[in-house]
């Protein structure tokens, strides 16, 4: 009996922790990465509305515009970041695009988009061997400013 009781009393044990571990999963507030990068770009938490194609963050003149879109390969993920009506940046998170992967990794169309007016259509380089994701992400750039603008203005 003295084994079957501390048998039982093991098993109680680990369901009592992992029932802890769960309720403290479910309940600790995990930090939200969209509004991570907000507070370091924007240089405050500032405020926030949520679009179609993902959260947006204002503080003051500067908007932090995220979008999410299906690629050709996996989805495109990024961000915008506004300043006084024009694009100052933009951020790709996720873009599998291209044949080896790799289509957006280089500067070109990230520099293409800079000082761009923040309204659609977006008018930006396209990625020589990389052209229908080249258009994928510049819908997903044009959809976002669109959805923004109507949301804001």
């Amino acid at each position: 009996m003295g084994l079957m009781g501390s048998v039982k009393r093991e098993n109680f044990v680990t369901v009592a922790v992992l029932a802890l571990a769960l309720l403290l999963d479910v309940t600790w507030s995990r930090p939200d990465p969209e509004r991570r990068l907000a507070q370091r770009l924007l240089g405050a938490d500032g405020a926030h509305i949520e679009l179609d194609s993902g959260p947006a963050f204002r503080v003051g003149a500067r908007w932090l515009l995220f979008f999410d879109r299906p690629g050709k390969v996996g989805p495109i993920r990024g961000a915008i970041l506004v300043e006084d009506e024009s694009i100052r940046e933009l951020h790709l998170f996720e873009a599998r695009e291209g044949i080896d992967h790799s289509a957006f990794r280089g500067p070109a169309l990230a520099h293409s988009l800079v000082d761009q007016p923040a309204r659609a259509p977006v008018d930006c380089a396209v990625i020589s061997g990389a052209t229908i994701s080249s258009q994928l992400l510049i819908d997903a750039v044009d959809s976002c400013l669109e959805e923004w603008r109507a949301a804001v203005r």
